[in-house]
């Protein structure tokens, strides 16, 4: 409501679409990797949960006002998004790790406490998703791209497969 603050690392604003992304790069323990329940949980979280947590809200500012603004504190720059303008709203997470091909089969570590309520963002690394940018052929493949990339959370065949395999299976 009025007075509403948000904190964002990044937004694209393509109307009717806009893409929040949020990025963490807490550690990533080896112990997580060879699937330690312990350590993988928190490491998660600290890389994809907290930053869904925070896209979310952002997402949430944007529908509760006509007019959400994102003030950028080093230049003072602002993206004005009008909530009519919006038809979808894509939240990703940026990690700095590759978080061993989890972050493509969140919907599996459910158990852990974690996306307790079935949603999940499109998590992917930052190395990731440079290679996605540079070879997406276009802002609107990239939107599809980001759409198909979500649904497969919701697959009831499950794949394994990191980001760029998938990526590469999409674009053949």
């Amino acid at each position: 409501g009025p007075g509403a603050t948000a904190e964002l690392d990044s937004a694209i604003h393509w109307p009717p679409f806009l893409i929040v992304l949020e990025a963490k790069a807490a550690q990533f323990r080896f112990a997580s990797q060879l699937g330690d329940l312990g350590r993988l949980t928190p490491d998660v979280k600290a890389n994809v949960a907290d930053a869904f947590e925070q896209a979310r809200r952002a997402a949430r500012y944007v529908q509760s006002v006509p007019e959400a603004v994102f003030i950028e504190n080093s230049t003072g720059r602002t993206l004005v998004v009008r909530r009519d303008e919006i038809q979808r709203t894509y939240l990703t997470t940026v990690s700095l790790h590759h978080l061993a091909g989890i972050a493509t089969r969140l919907a599996s570590i459910q158990g852990l406490g974690l996306f307790g309520d079935g949603e999940y963002p499109w998590a992917t690394s930052v190395a990731d998703l440079d290679l996605v940018t540079q070879f997406c052929p276009g802002p609107d493949v990239f939107l599809h791209y980001a759409e198909r990339r979500l649904a497969i959370q919701r697959e009831v065949v499950k794949i394994q497969a990191d980001e760029i395999d998938l990526f590469g299976a999409y674009l053949k």
